[in-house]
């Protein structure tokens, strides 16, 4: 799924994108990841797999799933704009 223009600013630097938070690097297991503007800094919320199984089938499974609910929330909230 393609990602729309930044509803903000109009910029086709939109990008899916891992997300390492200090506050979470210890205390939660996965790989985050959320959609955003390169150019003004908007973003839509974390998502994450859950990397709980150890199998790295799986595993790949559930970012590929995370980065399609980022890709969906990022263009939900350009039609919400």
């Amino acid at each position: 799924m393609e990602l729309k223009p930044c509803p903000f600013c109009g910029s086709n630097s939109v990008t899916v994108r891992f997300v390492y938070p200090p506050w979470m690097y210890k205390k939660l297991r996965g790989r985050y990841v959320a959609a955003g503007c390169l150019e003004c800094g908007a973003s839509t919320k974390l998502f994450c797999g859950d990397f709980k199984t150890g199998s790295p089938l799986l595993n790949e499974a559930d970012e590929k799933k995370a980065k399609e609910e980022a890709t969906e929330a990022w263009n939900r909230r350009v039609n919400d704009v």
